[in-house]
């Protein structure tokens, strides 16, 4: 199901650059804000085949509670970005709550 101004051909653009940008995500996301017209409506079948063939396991929840046919592939890489953010920002949290607490253990209260 193809809505909007979205292709066939824009579909194989959108899996050959997920494809190809899969391993720089900084290329990745520019080619996604590039090209955030078809990005935005990404049927399910081309969803899929990129969640197959570039493992981002990520994008089957995107897919899941979708009733639209399309999914806006902008807004899933941003919630991607934001999750993996915050998952970055609790390790980071419990490696410093770690090292205070064996600084403490040490009697390195200077060291805090």
């Amino acid at each position: 199901m193809l809505q909007k101004n979205c292709t066939k051909c824009d579909d194989m653009k959108v899996l050959f650059g997920f494809i190809k940008y899969q391993k720089n995500k900084e290329k990745l996301q520019q080619f996604i804000s590039k090209n955030k017209e078809i990005f935005s409506c990404v049927p399910l079948e081309t969803c899929s085949t990129i969640e197959a063939v570039t493992n981002t396991k990520e994008i089957r929840k995107y897919i899941e509670k979708n009733e639209s046919g399309v999914v806006n592939v902008c807004q899933a890489i941003e919630d991607m970005k934001k999750s993996s953010e915050a998952i970055g920002e609790k390790q980071g949290e419990t490696r410093l709550s770690t090292l205070m607490n064996r600084l403490f253990e040490d009697e390195r209260m200077n060291d805090i």
